[in-house]
């Protein structure tokens, strides 16, 4: 899931909360495209709401405090 953030961060997103729907189901789509083994996709896409937003938020407070050595992953301001 980290990594599909890195790849697709293209806005200056404050929390997964902000996070257009659209821009949500594009990253749900990516990760999907790496995890094939979604045997129940409502229960799947719950399960990865949760943990994205739990992700991005620790990526976010890593930037934030200077704990992140590179920031490249996301959009310039």
């Amino acid at each position: 899931m980290t990594e599909v953030v890195k790849l697709m961060y293209d806005t200056p997103w404050l929390s997964y909360g902000k996070v257009l729907i659209e821009v949500k189901d594009r990253w749900f789509d990516k990760w999907l495209s790496f995890n094939l083994d979604a045997a129940n996709p409502s229960i799947v896409r719950k399960t990865f709401d949760y943990r994205m937003g739990q992700i991005l938020q620790q990526m976010l407070q890593k930037v934030r405090f200077g704990n992140e050595e590179s920031t490249g992953w996301m959009s310039p301001l």
